[in-house]
């Protein structure tokens, strides 16, 4: 049996004109080599692709948290889009 996907899209008027705003997804990455790749692939799999962003917040831990992030949005060619903030 099929499911039906519902979509809910989130609309504000602002100065008169309606803004389609955005699903943001903040990731803050702090000592996360563990489970960083999975919570990526995580936000790459949603079914709401076309008005997602994924900003991924620099902590500044001690491991290679950040650079396993950096490898696997490298090569990302999906429509999630990702940024970077570095502390």
């Amino acid at each position: 049996m099929k499911r039906e996907q519902k979509y809910f899209v989130i609309k504000k008027e602002i100065n008169r004109e309606v803004v389609m705003l955005k699903v943001s997804v903040v990731v803050p990455v702090y000592n996360s080599a563990a489970f960083i790749e999975k919570c990526l692939e995580s936000v790459i799999r949603q079914t709401i692709t076309d008005s997602i962003e994924c900003i991924l917040v620099d902590d500044c831990g001690n491991d290679n948290s950040m650079q396993i992030a950096e490898r696997l949005i490298a090569g990302y060619k999906g429509d999630v889009a990702f940024k970077f903030l570095h502390q």
